[in-house]
């Protein structure tokens, strides 16, 4: 399916709103045309990766078992002893 992209400036005319894009999923390939002048460029995204934003969720960190940890008074050891 064919989407404008808003904001999107075209590189050859100069025209802005004027840039509509189709992203094939299979090959990772973007097509973009200008709908003004008739441009056509393909850029390959299947190697970009998302650019981190404040809403991107963060990695959860890995859940670690707790452990009992026993403590041991020194003077209680030594009193035992005698």
């Amino acid at each position: 399916m064919k989407r404008f992209i808003a904001g999107a400036v075209c590189p050859k005319c100069g025209e802005m709103d004027c840039i509509k894009a189709e992203t094939d999923p299979v090959n990772g390939v973007m097509k973009r045309e200008c709908v003004s002048c008739g441009y056509q460029d393909e850029m390959i995204t299947s190697s970009l990766d998302e650019i981190d934003t404040r809403v991107t969720p963060k990695p959860q960190k890995p859940v670690v078992e707790a452990q009992v940890i026993r403590l041991i008074d020194p003077s209680e050891s030594e009193t035992k002893s005698e």
